[in-house]
């Protein structure tokens, strides 16, 4: 394998299904199945490739770093066998395979609790960022993060930079099916996984999504999912499964002690006969896991995962609505 600077390379392409797209500009593209990732420097063999997969095809634009290692496969193509992370992915404009599709723009902005009625009502307004990094502009900007749990570790940062008293932190979700494309809203990356942008954001597109005590690493409340346990067993189970490609996500419950109460929980149930359990990291035979007394909700696909994750902007759990409107059950 050599650099991409080596091969002479411009912007790649990679071939998808519309679902798998709006997951893709979420989480990125990932190795899955020990498969690399395929990419290509010409739209057009990335429209064929995405043809062949099921849904309406579209074709994103992945733009690497210079130092960035890959595979030369056959002629015109190379495969990536790390994981691209969505700041270098994007959705071309015109795109070839599917006129009518936009991407919806998902993001996380967090700000001290104080400040949550002055967001509802004025939205996101930009600010001088007080942490520096190389990157951090000298301008008023927004800031924010393409999940919740890099929102959670920024303000966790900001609270202990600034030795503030209250370490209550609101968490706002940004929703755009397509966001504005004037120049001055370009998206800029700043630091793994933050963003910046210098537009304010008005407050019809930021909705609360929870509140965060940062001192004691845990929510307060959640408001977009009340039922959501504390920790990060939706997300990470999603993970695991979408990164190995095959079992299902299982959302429901489990029993912690005989005398404790139920907690809602996520696993993933692979098809070997074995469990993966996220707050452990550590896999169990199913007749081993019983012991948590786990009850099963809902269980998905990885397809039906993905679309979820995509058409929510969220890791669960879902609920009735939410699953009868993005996969039909």
């Amino acid at each position: 394998m050599v650099t991409k600077s080596d091969y002479g390379l411009g912007p790649l392409y990679h071939g998808t299904s519309k679902d798998s797209a709006d997951a893709i500009l979420i989480g990125g593209l990932l190795v899955v199945g020990g498969q690399p990732i395929w990419l290509s420097y010409s739209q057009e063999e990335a429209l064929e490739n995405a043809q062949e997969k099921e849904g309406p095809p579209v074709v994103l634009e992945v733009n690497l770093p210079e130092d960035w290692l890959l595979e030369r496969g056959e002629a015109g193509t190379y495969l990536s066998w790390r994981d691209i992370p969505p700041e270098y992915v994007k959705a071309i404009s015109n795109n070839p395979g599917i006129e009518d599709w936009k991407p919806k723009f998902v993001m996380y902005h967090a700000t001290p609790a104080k400040n949550i009625e002055l967001v509802k009502q004025e939205g996101i307004k930009r600010a001088i960022q007080k942490i520096s990094t190389h990157r951090t502009p000298t301008e008023p900007v927004v800031y924010f993060a393409d999940d919740v749990e890099t929102a959670t570790d920024y303000a966790e940062q900001s609270w202990e930079y600034h030795e503030m008293a209250d370490p209550r932190w609101a968490i706002f979700k940004i929703e755009y099916d397509e966001f504005p494309t004037e120049p001055s809203a370009d998206v800029v990356w700043g630091v793994r996984g933050v963003y910046w942008v210098d537009i304010d954001i008005p407050p019809e597109h930021v909705k609360l999504y929870g509140v965060f005590d940062v001192e004691q690493h845990k929510w307060i409340n959640v408001l977009a999912n009340p039922n959501t346990a504390v920790g990060t067993c939706y997300t990470d189970a999603w993970r695991f499964l979408i990164k190995q490609g095959e079992g299902y996500l299982i959302h429901g419950s489990v029993q912690l002690s005989a005398e404790g109460a139920r907690v809602n929980h996520a696993w993933v149930e692979l098809p070997t006969g074995w469990v993966w359990e996220p707050q452990t990291k550590s896999y169990y035979m199913i007749e081993d896991f019983m012991v948590m007394s786990p009850i099963e909700e809902h269980r998905y696909t990885v397809e039906e995962a993905s679309i979820m994750v995509a058409r929510t902007g969220n890791h669960g759990p879902w609920n009735a609505e939410e699953r009868m409107k993005h996969i039909g059950r």
